[in-house]
């Protein structure tokens, strides 16, 4: 059966802290398992494939119908196999090589571990906002197009132009034709924000949400929650009145309370 909604969330910092359940996860878990064949849950985040598969493994997190991982560079199905028709597209115009090169030699920038980087992300630590705009003008100059993402105040990932979070939900809603008013994207951190500000879907940044989304209100089509975490999902999906057949998001169904 098709899903006609897509449930997009993050993982850290909007679904767990410091790796661990947070409140509300709970509830959302018996949500998801009731609308399987309604709701795909896709996970949008900055982790690797191997490190979002060992939370779903090990039961803190639930199977989702598709991963958007390292910050929507790559994007995998079960049993768990990428796409070589979204790696195709972000590759066009992506020169890795002389980005990075860039990056540590004119900016001088510090590149995170190596289990961090991959064909197409390159994380570095920065302390500096004002260094992205001088790197994204850099490197429009050069003509080296590239997305240059800054998030909880340290980190810097510079990725292809095509690629990111919103781009990935893009695919995957294309993929199974889902319409956008049916699209709920979560997250808490600068990395969302282009999933966040997306047209057409409903977007939710939990109260814990990072300085770099502050800015935004509630207006539209975005909605920030005043509970953090899984939680404010909820709450957001609650304001949306997402969940399909007016199932309420606090409610899992069976009547029985959370």
């Amino acid at each position: 059966m098709i899903s006609k909604h897509i449930l997009a969330s993050d993982i850290d910092g909007t679904l767990l802290r410091d790796g661990r359940a947070t409140p509300g996860l709970k509830a959302l878990k018996r949500l998801v398992e009731n609308h399987r064949d309604a709701v795909a849950l896709v996970y949008a985040t900055g982790r690797s494939i191997g490190s979002t598969l060992s939370l779903i493994e090990t039961g803190v997190l639930p199977k989702p119908k598709a991963i958007a991982s390292f910050v929507g560079t790559e994007i995998w199905f079960p049993s768990w196999y990428f796409s070589d028709t979204y790696r195709h597209y972000i590759s066009e115009g992506w020169h890795r090589m002389e980005i990075l090169h860039i990056a540590q030699t004119v900016f001088r920038l510090q590149l995170q571990d190596a289990h961090f980087q991959s064909p197409h992300k390159l994380s570095f630590f920065l302390n500096s906002h004002a260094t992205v705009f001088d790197l994204k003008e850099y490197l429009t100059n050069k003509n080296f197009p590239a997305r240059v993402v800054y998030s909880c105040g340290k980190y810097l990932d510079i990725l292809p132009a095509r690629a990111g979070k919103a781009s990935a939900l893009r695919f995957l809603r294309q993929k199974w034709q889902v319409s956008s008013r049916n699209v709920l994207a979560c997250g808490d951190s600068g990395n969302d924000i282009d999933m966040l500000t997306a047209p057409g879907t409903c977007n939710v940044a939990v109260g814990n949400l990072e300085r770099e989304l502050q800015h935004l209100s509630s207006e539209g089509h975005f909605y920030v929650a005043e509970l953090p975490y899984a939680g404010g999902v909820l709450e957001g999906a609650a304001a949306f009145d997402f969940w399909p057949r007016r199932v309420s998001a606090w409610d899992d169904g069976s009547g029985a309370p959370l």
